[in-house]
């Protein structure tokens, strides 16, 4: 089996109710947790803010104001379980480098790596026609196209 970068591996240690928290601080930061807390059926809430608590040690969230917001490690499980979900075969994921999340922008890099989750962008968060190779490519394929040449 491939190794995975240290998002999959932290993705493996969580559960569906873990990765469904993390989904809803991906997509509502900084929402006050009183507000989270009164969102959940009353026999859920001690095990939603335990869930909370559990994600903090694991450094996926972090506290902000009166809410809670994903940490970059956070971001990067999240978008991998993104990935993973989008990719069309498990076997063939383009996985990000050990300083990219897919969402906080990384060093430039020339290999591009398509993020699923964000079509037409790199795990290092820049746009496809900004690596050197894909222009290659792209011209390429317009020359062939251009010429009548379908191969």
């Amino acid at each position: 089996m491939k190794y995975h970068h240290a998002f999959a591996v932290l993705g493996r240690h969580l559960g569906l109710q873990d990765f469904q928290q993390l989904f809803l601080l991906y997509h509502f930061p900084r929402v006050p947790t009183a507000h989270l807390e009164r969102a959940q059926p009353l026999r859920r809430r001690r095990a939603f803010l335990q869930r909370l608590h559990k994600l903090a040690e694991l450094s996926l969230i972090r506290p902000d104001g009166e809410g809670w917001v994903l940490s970059w490690i956070g971001t990067g499980v999240v978008n991998w379980r993104l990935q993973e979900q989008v990719a069309a075969s498990p076997s063939d994921i383009p996985e990000p480098r050990a300083d990219e999340n897919g969402t906080h922008p990384g060093p430039p890099c020339s290999d591009y790596r398509p993020a699923f989750f964000s079509p037409g962008f790199c795990w290092c968060c820049r746009p496809q026609s900004e690596h050197p190779g894909e222009l290659v490519r792209l011209a390429e394929g317009l020359i062939r196209s251009q010429s009548g040449g379908g191969a």
